[in-house]
């Protein structure tokens, strides 16, 4: 099958041996453009600390998580100068530890590389109650994970993973609390169709998909809004956590 697409202001074309029509192209076109979401370089300057640099910067890589809307959110950091003009990985490797142990959020590090972190940062109440649904219970254990339901030994075994084939384990999405249905679409376990991306690729149908993604980026917009405004101090923010229905 061809299919040639072009998309403008006032017209389109559209050949090929199905039909095919303008509006449904459009509505592809707006579904697979993500959502910006606010950088670090956007707000790095609001923070003359150096503690507060750094609790600025997880609070902001991990907003929807401290919202208690998300399980978790991998954090990169390399050892380099960032927009802050700091070296965010000496800041992490000097006060990390201490920041999270007051936080109600934990950090677990997925990769051994001395030059860099790769940080799952994870709401332990969200998580657990992920882990202990049949759901995740019946999926991890299709994959090999032996103890699917403790949060420890399933980290465990994903850094095993992770530093067996030196790349992402794509399970990960499930762990980040994206639909289940596109993290097997992703992996090749459904076949279905890519429909749109977000902070991920979506399958099938979208709605859910899209509600989920709009709810995480309200709440990274307001987490960042309150740092860019600062209405809070970053190190407070890091140490607070909104409540989680049971």
């Amino acid at each position: 099958m061809k299919v040639k697409v072009k998309i403008d202001e006032g017209s389109s074309s559209c050949t090929s041996n199905e039909l095919c029509c303008k509006k449904n192209i459009q509505q592809r076109a707006r579904q697979w453009s993500p959502s910006v979401r606010t950088s670090w370089k956007q707000v790095s300057d609001r923070f003359p600390s150096q503690q507060e640099c750094l609790a600025a910067f997880l609070v902001l890589a991990a907003a929807e998580v401290l919202e208690g809307v998300k399980p978790a959110n991998l954090v990169r950091i390399s050892h380099k100068p960032y927009a802050c003009g700091r070296n965010i990985a000496e800041l992490w490797k000097r006060d990390g530890q201490q920041l999270m142990a007051s936080s109600p959020l934990q950090a677990f590090n997925l990769t051994t590389d001395p030059n860099r972190y790769l940080l799952l940062i994870y709401h332990p109440q969200l998580l657990e109650k992920r882990l202990n649904s049949l759901t995740s219970i019946a999926f991890l254990s299709r994959l090999g994970y032996r103890h699917p339901q403790s949060i420890s030994a399933v980290l465990a075994q994903l850094a095993e993973r992770y530093d067996r084939d030196n790349e992402l384990p794509h399970e990960i999405g499930w762990f980040l609390g994206y639909p289940l249905k596109d993290v097997e679409g992703f992996m090749g376990q459904r076949a279905l169709e890519v429909t749109g991306q977000r902070l991920w690729k979506i399958y099938g149908h979208t709605h859910r998909s899209y509600a989920l993604a709009d709810l995480y980026q309200k709440h990274h917009h307001k987490v960042a809004h309150q740092l860019c405004e600062r209405q809070n101090n970053s190190v407070d923010l890091l140490l607070r956590s909104r409540d989680v229905a049971a």
